[in-house]
């Protein structure tokens, strides 16, 4: 049997037995276990494509191509070749996010606020490349949960499984969907994929099977400190329009520790060379402000010196105005 998760599709082949697997991003909605159903176990999706979440989206895709060059060159492109590659990619990752239908506003938000983005995140970047080399992008890594003693934590899953042309086809059971008569016969609430399924199935079946559970994650940047080689970091992008908020929650954060974990017990880091001993000493948020603010000039014609943006933009408009 082949464990498969749709976000990590070929990505469990390593496992020696079927596992449960739950994602970072499914642990964080556990603090709603109504919300957590309704899209983990129930698989709802409301349909709507979020603006913001399109944005972080295609920010993730651009950086992956600027850091990949980082990772096979060891070095950072010129802001030109960010730029460019910018101008010509985006576009084209915005029609492929909206199937063609892309609002005009959004996009001309992307492509102006993204361009200046990039002007920072590559003088940070360059900061960040001078101690640490790039030498993963984009990693999926799974690792078990353990009990106290170190054995590998097990759980009792509630199963559908069909058999279909010799195939077997599992997956957890959705909360609600099994019922069954006082003969013990069970009906099945099954999506309309499964019914075409269930038609070509051979045999199916409920029944509860126990398997270890782990915990998957993908890694957005692993790097290696060049003076001390042993020393790995783990770096997350973020976009958003409130900066101030993950410095404030930084101390309770549970996602990057937890891909600190992956990183030392995991597996599929199979091309990142020899990590043995090594131990992840450093964990980093890289922030790309969604709605950057840009200066206006006052009537006097001069800038305001309390403008919230950042300073390569008001240097910029400074040199623009010739102040």
């Amino acid at each position: 049997m082949e464990t498969v998760l749709h976000r990590y599709v070929g990505k469990f082949d390593g496992l020696s037995e079927p596992a449960y697997i739950i994602t970072n991003s499914e642990r964080s909605s556990y603090s709603c276990p109504r919300f957590w159903a309704l899209e983990y176990v129930q698989s709802m999706d409301s349909g709507e494509k979020s603006k913001t979440l399109s944005y972080g989206i295609i920010v993730h895709q651009l950086l992956e191509y600027f850091l990949a060059s980082a990772k096979d060159e060891d070095r950072i492109l010129s802001l030109d070749e960010m730029i460019d590659i910018h101008r010509k990619t985006t576009p084209d990752l915005l029609e492929k996010e909206f199937d063609g239908n892309v609002d005009e506003e959004f996009q001309n938000h992307c492509m102006d606020n993204i361009g200046r983005s990039l002007i920072g995140w590559r003088n940070n970047w360059l900061d960040i490349w001078s101690k640490w080399m790039v030498i993963g992008v984009e990693l999926d890594v799974y690792a078990p949960i353990k009990n106290a003693d170190g054995s590998n934590y097990r759980e009792q899953i509630p199963c559908i499984e069909m058999t279909i042309d010799g195939e077997v086809y599992t997956r957890p059971a959705r909360q609600g969907e099994m019922k069954a008569d006082a003969n013990g016969d069970v009906d099945l609430m099954l999506s309309p994929e499964e019914i075409e399924l269930l038609q070509k199935a051979g045999k199916l079946e409920v029944k509860t099977i126990e398997m270890p559970v782990y915990i998957a994650g993908r890694i957005d940047v692993l790097l290696r400190n060049r003076e001390e080689p042993k020393e790995l970091a783990v770096l997350d992008h973020k976009t958003t329009s409130a900066l101030w908020k993950y410095e404030k929650q930084a101390p309770f954060d549970i996602q990057l520790p937890t891909y600190a974990y992956l990183v030392e017990r995991g597996a599929n880091l199979g091309d990142m060379g020899d990590l043995s001993g090594c131990k992840v000493t450093t964990v980093m948020y890289d922030l790309l402000h969604s709605k950057i603010p840009s200066p206006k000039p006052l009537k006097s014609g001069k800038l305001s010196t309390r403008s919230s943006c950042p300073s390569w933009v008001l240097e910029a408009k400074i040199a623009e105005l010739d102040l």
